[in-house]
């Protein structure tokens, strides 16, 4: 049985180029001039999702408030709105969707657009990568395994919203064995909605 996984120099690269890319989209919004003047004018609002979101869904929020005694930004549970995402590609969750300490749910910006709408601008993005630890021995004809210990590897700023990141997260197999404890990479496949080994990950 192969004692766990290498990831290719090929892959590494494009996982770090990843991070980058994936940061700077993440502050774009705010920092780039064109984008800033296409918002000014334009209501912004900070909002954390009260239902979890699929890309191009409606779906209701709450105002993130600024709380001086916390010194940070806080839910105001008596205020919501109705948030579309137009650009259908945010993914999230729902406020208390998991326990301590993930119940903070997705969070972002939204712009108010004609007649009325608020539109994401910027929500904290689904992971794209993420690693975790085998919780048993793995054989190349299971068709899944469980992750446990997961942590988001890109892109940065992300958290993981179809699964609670404290519990054990199922991974659909493409061939690879490995021993409990090993660990592991898991790519998203948003066609599929579901986490994958990738293509180029292989046994030692």
């Amino acid at each position: 049985m192969a004692k766990g996984f290498m990831i290719s120099s090929g892959f590494a690269a494009q996982l770090r180029d990843g991070v980058r890319i994936d940061q700077r989209r993440t502050l774009s919004v705010l920092r780039s001039p064109r984008r800033q003047g296409n918002l000014l004018g334009r209501a912004l609002r900070r909002f954390e999702l009260k239902e979890n979101l699929s890309p191009g869904l409606t779906v209701e929020a709450y105002d993130l408030v600024w709380d001086s005694d916390l010194g940070d930004f806080a839910v105001d549970v008596d205020s919501t709105f109705q948030l579309f995402d137009a650009m259908e590609s945010n993914r999230g969750r729902k406020k208390d969707q998991f326990g301590d300490p993930n119940e903070q749910g997705s969070r972002g910006y939204a712009s108010k657009q004609d007649p009325g709408t608020w539109e994401i601008v910027w929500m904290q993005p689904h992971p794209t990568v993420i690693k975790g630890d085998l919780t048993a021995d793995l054989t190349a004809g299971d068709t899944s395994f469980f992750i446990s210990n997961a942590k988001v590897m890109s892109p940065v700023g992300a958290i993981i919203t179809d699964s609670d990141p404290t519990g054990n997260i199922t991974v659909s197999n493409r061939r690879f064995d490995g021993d409990s404890g090993d660990e592991v990479i898991a790519v998203w496949d948003e066609a599929a909605e579901v986490w994958k080994t990738p293509d180029v990950m292989c046994p030692v």
